[in-house]
């Protein structure tokens, strides 16, 4: 729900309660992941949290923190691979 949230506010220029709602479906899909290795919907949730958090840090000029943000989607899709 989270993640949801997250477009939700970013799509309403909301952006730092959108920030919000990404730290936390980040934290929420990161232990599902860690749970549950072997299952490849939860990885790539947290993929597109990963670039949606990248995307929003940019917009705001926050470029290190975005790139880091894209550097962990692209860890996760190199470990669905």
């Amino acid at each position: 729900i989270y993640l949801r949230l997250g477009r939700l506010e970013y799509a309403t220029g909301k952006k730092d309660l959108a920030l919000e709602h990404y730290r936390r479906a980040l934290a929420i899909y990161g232990e599902l992941a860690r749970e549950t290795p072997d299952e490849p919907t939860l990885r790539r949730r947290l993929v597109d949290v990963h670039l949606r958090r990248g995307m929003l840090l940019d917009d705001t000029d926050k470029v290190e923190a975005a790139q880091a943000e894209f550097t962990q989607a692209l860890e996760q899709l190199r470990q669905l691979a």
